[in-house]
């Protein structure tokens, strides 16, 4: 915008110039003009961007020496002209970028992205789930927000699982995990969101749901519930939707204690300028997998 804003500035410049200077025979209108139009070339084209600053300078030297300090009446406004015509080209060519690639819109639009992956996945696990398992009451599990974007994220991943569920299955509640203030020696922070104990406390405590969906990973030392030494048919199902697949993940979709997992895809192409795409089956297969006991040997 600045760069446009400056090319705007030089043109008016250079018509005045022309007006107010050339036409009426003042010796200070033509080389105005030219360093305008020069400036209005830098700023369009980009094409010889350096020797045209390069010539900028050149010709504020020449005004400065050659006008301003013999009081020729051509110099001041030469001098005037070439200086915004050097700032307004480096302001638009250097500052300008800069400041779009960490300001707020950019910012902006990139949260925005990846919320609409996460609303994608969330709603086609949703489908999913009500497809293959209808009539439950659903236990949403999220971790516990630190910031802005997460607390957001949470929000969006609540709101679209339960379009997802549609009508056949209740979202019944919500709750958020806090991360241990210390973690165990070489586990990944994604596997230690919630030990035993505490997940054995969560089923208890919403005992009316009979489906638990997660956004942190399993406990490390699952084996140890109770709910994993309960009968299948006796403890609520277990879809976990973490960010990155837990170790060991595969193995319990096999044995049957859990029954389903969205895992992101193996290599995933980044692209920072990217469109969403619009439906929401194609944006959620271009970022995750839907794993269960039939596909369970593809989680990375």
């Amino acid at each position: 915008m600045l760069n446009w804003a400056g090319v705007v500035v030089l043109i008016v410049g250079a018509a005045l110039a022309y007006r107010k200077g050339v036409k009426e025979g003042k010796p200070w209108g033509k080389p105005v003009v030219g360093a305008c139009v020069a400036g209005v070339l830098a700023a369009v084209a980009g094409l010889l961007y350096y020797y045209l600053v390069l010539g900028l300078l050149v010709a504020v030297l020449f005004a400065y020496i050659k006008g301003v300090r013999q009081h020729k009446e051509w110099g001041r406004p030469l001098l005037t002209a070439c200086t915004i015509a050097v700032v307004v080209l480096a302001v638009g060519r250097f500052v300008l970028p800069r400041s779009r690639g960490t300001g707020r819109g950019e910012t902006r639009q990139a949260i925005e992205r990846e919320l609409a992956y996460v609303r994608a996945q969330m709603v086609y696990l949703g489908r999913y789930l009500a497809e293959k398992y209808p009539r439950r009451n659903v236990l949403l599990l999220v971790p516990k927000p630190t910031y802005d974007y997460e607390r957001k994220r949470n929000d969006v991943a609540a709101r679209s699982l339960e379009e997802g569920l549609d009508v056949r299955l209740t979202l019944a509640a919500r709750e958020e995990i806090a991360m241990p203030e210390e973690a165990g020696a070489g586990l990944p922070a994604e596997e230690k969101m919630v030990d035993a104990a505490a997940l054995d406390a969560l089923a208890q405590k919403y005992g009316n749901c009979d489906l638990i969906v997660t956004l942190v990973n399993l406990p490390y030392d699952y084996e140890k519930t109770k709910l994993s030494k309960m009968p299948q048919d006796a403890r609520p199902l277990i879809v976990v939707a973490a960010e990155k697949a837990r170790v060991g993940l595969a193995e319990l979709i096999r044995s049957g204690h859990v029954a389903a997992a969205v895992v992101p895809q193996p290599v995933v192409r980044y692209d920072p300028d990217e469109d969403v795409p619009g439906d929401v089956e194609k944006a959620f297969k271009s970022r995750y997998l839907l794993v269960d006991a039939e596909n369970a040997d593809q989680i990375p």
